[in-house]
């Protein structure tokens, strides 16, 4: 076994045990909508999850910019970048007003000039990130099912959920694949969305894990990973920001703005299509 590089007494760096077989990339991922399907919101019918995929050095450096980031506009590193709050108040500016916790309070306070400043250094920031990204998505309505009966309602919005995580994640297989990394250790970190939800979550990953690695006499290695949502992630963050891009340009319905053009770069692509492989669209 390789031996750790450096100590607490002679060096600051400590290398990673090699024989570990880790992954070079670690994977971050969040939701965007959600699965209710007896009332669906005709302005935003899409549910989303996005997978953002760095390698770990390239993790590192952005979130070292985006921690500075905050320190410059909010004067500490705890503002929690949320793509809604960011949303409204681009929306309205200086009628922006939100007192509940402190990220949007810290939002209300800004100027219009002051936030539009903001703005362009993150979609700096997000453009020189090195990072791809993979989103399967569903469009909630094209999917048949019977609204007044309870049972078979619930059992559609759970297929929904299972299918979606599914194929995203075999969007990251096959990313990890075409980087000679499937065979190790991927961590793919999810955020804490309450107790049931998350076990929900871990079941359909292993299963799924489970399942291919059956399926093709091959070990699938990628590890279930989930924060807290106080845990102020950035790579979370990451996903959360670029989620609702990958839904807008999936849709001639949505109107594009710099983040999707940004984002349309990030896709995974092949033979210079990211469809079905960046955008994945899931039929449930």
């Amino acid at each position: 076994m390789k031996q750790i590089i450096g100590t607490a007494q002679s060096s600051s760096h400590v290398a990673v045990i090699d024989t570990l077989n880790f992954s070079e990339f670690i994977v971050f991922s969040d939701e965007t909508g959600d699965v209710g399907l007896k009332s669906i919101n005709p302005k935003y019918p899409f549910f989303a999850i996005n997978f953002c995929i760095c390698k770990k050095a390239d993790y590192l450096k952005y979130a070292t910019k985006l921690k500075e980031l905050k320190i410059s506009y909010f004067n500490s590193d705890l503002f929690i970048f949320h793509d809604v709050e960011i949303s409204q108040k681009w929306r309205k500016m200086s009628s922006y007003r939100f007192n509940n916790n402190r990220s949007r309070q810290l939002l209300s306070q800004m100027s219009d000039e002051h936030f539009l400043s903001f703005i362009e250094e993150f979609s700096n920031i997000l453009q020189e990130t090195k990072f791809t990204q993979i989103t399967a998505i569903v469009d909630k309505r094209s999917i048949k099912v019977d609204k007044e009966n309870s049972k078979a309602l619930k059992a559609k919005q759970e297929e929904l959920y299972k299918q979606t995580l599914r194929e995203g994640l075999h969007g990251v297989l096959k990313f990890l694949k075409s980087q000679g990394e499937q065979d190790k250790k991927t961590c793919i970190l999810f955020e804490e969305s309450g107790a049931k939800e998350s076990m929900t979550i871990k079941s359909i990953f292993y299963d799924f894990c489970a399942e291919v690695s059956g399926f093709t006499n091959e070990n699938v290695r990628l590890e279930y990973e989930v924060a807290s949502k106080q845990s102020n992630n950035e790579g979370l963050q990451l996903a959360d920001m670029t989620a609702k891009a990958s839904v807008n340009i999936s849709s001639e319905e949505r109107q594009q703005d710099r983040t999707h053009e940004i984002v349309k770069n990030k896709l995974f692509s092949h033979n210079g299509s990211y469809e079905g492989y960046g955008l994945i669209r899931v039929k449930v």
